[in-house]
């Protein structure tokens, strides 16, 4: 499902910014806090479930805003 959104995010930034290479350099930013996020909950054994998932939904969605604000002000 992580993979899904990383394609979807993707795609909608290429849209927006119209850069293939900026497009990928925005996936960093955006998917790294979310892996961070559910990689330190695994290692600290806190199960899975619909409000801890909802947390990384909520981590993915503030960054890919600020990502695209950002991106936005830098072109």
């Amino acid at each position: 499902m992580l993979a899904w959104v990383a394609v979807l995010i993707f795609g909608l930034v290429w849209v927006f910014v119209g850069s293939l290479r900026l497009a990928l350099l925005t996936l960093v930013p955006n998917l790294l806090p979310v892996l961070l996020l559910l990689g330190l909950m695994g290692w600290a054994g806190i199960a899975l479930d619909t409000a801890t998932v909802s947390i990384a939904a909520i981590v993915l969605s503030l960054c890919t805003d600020d990502t695209v604000h950002f991106v936005h002000h830098y072109r």
